[in-house]
């Protein structure tokens, strides 16, 4: 599934930068049409995982017992989930600097981020045991409290596991890419500074 992703994100970029680029004579490279056809795309999904969460139990966790328990009484709510987790990139926050006096190609990338993480609770949830207190029943929004703090724990390991390989991977596609349209170097050094003073 991984792979699928890949190859279709490629497919998407190079189809809509071939048939709107028209190459001149001279070595000129449009950075503002490149980048107003890759920011069209939007956020770009180039990982995904799709994985079963550890148990939960409300019990467990020290910030939940705050929220599950009052004065005389606890309630308890075990659960696990499955989920689709997508990584990926803002399309519109990529720059692209072309420098005639260097013969190079400047890119500059935005971080990888979540571009998506679904459950859907009516397939997706399971709960294991619910448990009502004496005086504070079990609510909807506490399915919600379990989810989203394992959500954001998951979302935290894995873009410190993957962040630095996918960024990687993603750079030598997008150069890729952009080389098909110029002989220019294409780097993601930063963007030098122009010195402006007059000789």
């Amino acid at each position: 599934m991984k792979q699928f992703i890949v190859i279709i994100a490629a497919i998407v970029v190079t189809v809509m930068i071939y048939i709107n680029f028209q190459p001149t004579e001279t070595e000129e490279i449009d950075a503002s049409w490149i980048m107003g056809e890759i920011r069209g795309i939007g956020k770009l999904s180039v990982y995904q995982n799709t994985y079963s969460s550890d148990v939960l139990d409300s019990n467990e966790s020290e910030i939940l017992k705050k929220d599950f328990t009052d004065k005389f009484s606890t309630k308890r709510l075990v659960l696990f989930y499955n989920a689709t987790l997508k990584l990926g990139f803002d399309m519109e926050k990529i720059k692209i600097e072309p420098n005639p006096d260097f013969k190079k190609v400047y890119v500059s990338i935005p971080k990888i981020e979540v571009t998506s993480h679904n459950v859907e609770k009516t397939k997706d949830v399971k709960i294991v045991l619910e448990e009502n207190g004496w005086w504070n029943s079990l609510q909807i929004e506490d399915q919600d409290k379990i989810i989203e703090g394992a959500k954001r724990k998951k979302e935290e390991e894995i873009l410190k596991e993957v962040s630095q390989k996918e960024t990687e991977k993603f750079k030598e596609y997008l150069a890729g890419e952009i080389r098909k349209f110029t002989t220019y170097e294409v780097t993601f050094d930063p963007i030098p500074e122009i010195n402006n003073n007059n000789h």
